[in-house]
């Protein structure tokens, strides 16, 4: 009787365990590629804008534990700030060959870093989406460091 308790103390716990994990799902570019967009007018900023619109899959991803590889994009002349790329810089979404989607901010959690112009890397750290895309991409990787 004493043991019949005890599993039956257990089984919540073993059924919670399986659904939480501190896993770093490893994502590609093309896995976070699914993505529309709706045209909307910010009557703060006086503009129109690309309102992402994220596929399901994507949302899920949301503020959980990833891994990517792309090309680090150096953003200022400090050290501190980075994208990471889906494309090498001559034909990153900036020189208008990509989509906005394949590019997302590094939000690294050592600094300074002096990545290279173009180093293909793997980063790790919570994917997060952005609608807003006056302040953000559709992308960032908070608490990013590079896996050796």
């Amino acid at each position: 009787m004493k043991l019949k308790k005890i599993v039956l103390l257990l089984i919540p716990f073993l059924l919670c365990s399986a659904f939480v994990s501190d896993e770093t799902k490893t994502i590609t570019w093309d896995s976070i590629s699914h993505v529309s967009y709706v045209r909307m007018f910010s009557p703060q900023n006086g503009a129109f804008y690309d309102k992402p619109i994220f596929s399901r899959d994507i949302s899920a991803l949301n503020q959980k534990r990833v891994k990517l590889t792309g090309y680090i994009i150096p953003i200022d002349a400090t050290g501190e700030r980075y994208f990471l790329s889906a494309n090498p810089n001559s034909s990153c979404f900036f020189c208008g060959k990509g989509e906005k989607h394949q590019v997302m901010e590094l939000k690294l959690k050592n600094l300074p870093a002096n990545y290279k112009m173009d180093e293909y890397l793997t980063f790790e750290g919570v994917f997060s989406t952005h609608t807003d895309m006056f302040l953000y991409f559709p992308y960032s990787l908070e608490n990013a460091t590079l896996v050796k």
